[in-house]
């Protein structure tokens, strides 16, 4: 779950025979976040253009399977405009439904492979709510990241992939000033295919991802409370601050 908005250029894929949909390219990047990714297999974020030759009939196949996630995300919107709304949010309750109708999504039509280590594909963009099919190749990771005013679901399609969690381990008037603030992991799984994940603005925000050894392709869905939704780097120590703890120091990239 990532939203690097100052990266995106709208452009159109053929992600299946027939099948086109928005596409967004990660393009934008300063020469030092292009070096600190670049470091460790950490690459940029950038996609491909593929095109395909056309078939009426399997294309048809693929728009209605396609139609599915444009179908929820349609049930979804007075839902997540009622979320937004709400004095008090529950997002608790919101993403225990949302997650509950993902799983319940069959045949999606995945996004084609690619040699970029890590490519984004939109499916579906109507804010509040964003979907992507985000593509990773072994070895590739979305290293740790926060989610700024937005919720996220992961629903892992193909392969495998290590994900982390950490919520803020103390409390700073605001944090996001913050030269430096400790971080306590709250998951570490291997996500596998059928695997469904969500995180909150106030719970699991903090993750990292790692592609697993054949790679990973997951459907990442956002939900934003406003139009400042987006994410930020974080350094985080390789070892926590004390053994067998899950405590860790970090500041921001």
């Amino acid at each position: 779950m990532s939203y690097f908005s100052e990266y995106i250029e709208v452009e159109k894929e053929e992600i299946a025979d027939g099948v086109f949909i928005e596409r967004r390219n990660f393009l934008k990047i300063s020469a030092l976040a292009a070096g600190s990714m670049f470091l460790s297999n950490y690459l940029p974020l950038r996609a491909e253009v593929t095109k395909n030759k056309k078939n009426k009939d399997s294309g048809q196949k693929d728009q209605d399977k396609n139609n599915e996630i444009k179908k929820l995300m349609t049930q979804m919107t007075s839902k997540a405009q009622a979320l937004i709304k709400a004095e008090n949010p529950d997002e608790e309750k919101y993403l225990k439904e949302f997650t509950k109708m993902v799983s319940s999504l069959k045949n999606i039509p995945h996004a084609k492979k690619t040699d970029r280590k890590i490519k984004f594909t939109s499916m579906y963009s109507q804010i509040p709510l964003k979907v992507y099919q985000i593509r990773m190749l072994p070895g590739t990771a979305l290293r740790f990241h926060d989610h700024r005013n937005y919720n996220g679901i992961v629903n892992v399609l193909e392969g495998s992939a290590t994900i982390r969690n950490f919520d803020f381990a103390e409390k700073i008037q605001n944090i996001q000033a913050a030269k430096q603030f400790k971080i306590i992991e709250t998951q570490n799984v291997i996500a596998k295919q059928g695997d469904i994940s969500n995180l909150s603005r106030y719970r699991d925000n903090i993750h990292d991802i790692r592609a697993g050894k054949n790679g990973v392709l997951f459907l990442d869905i956002f939900t934003f409370f406003n139009n400042k939704g987006v994410s930020k780097f974080l350094k985080v120590d390789k070892n926590p601050i004390k053994k067998n703890k899950k405590i860790y120091m970090a500041n921001w990239e």
